[in-house]
């Protein structure tokens, strides 16, 4: 009898980021910070243009955000609610590593280029 492994191909992107992660460490202007608890949860998405939804949790707060992956898993687009934590996370994010458990991405804001690292 002849048996047949299952071959262990990634999932998809769309399908990897979905789930709750926490933000373990955030580098700016040359700073290194520890996570401090805060998490983004990405939900899948319902919808065929790829604008999907989830909620960034920081401190007492829980704000909702939308998010957009690329095709390639090249760029992630966020967007929070405006006028609240929520926006803290808003723009494209150069998505540098992305694995199973691992999620590190760049952007710049005023300040500079901001590193941050998630993990779930």
């Amino acid at each position: 009898m002849k048996l047949f492994r299952r071959s262990k191909k990634p999932l998809p992107l769309e399908e990897r980021i979905v789930g709750l992660w926490e933000v373990e460490e955030t580098e700016s202007l040359g700073m290194i910070l520890p996570g401090d608890g805060s998490t983004i949860s990405f939900e899948p998405c319902v919808d065929s243009i790829g604008k999907c939804s989830g909620f960034l949790a920081e401190d007492r707060s829980t704000n909702a955000l939308t998010y957009q992956l690329s095709t390639k898993g090249s760029l992630l687009v966020i967007k929070g609610s405006e006028g609240s934590n929520g926006d803290l996370f808003s723009g494209e994010w150069n998505i540098e590593s992305f694995t199973k458990n691992k999620l590190t991405m760049k952007t710049d804001d005023l300040l500079g280029e901001v590193t941050l690292k998630l993990g779930k």
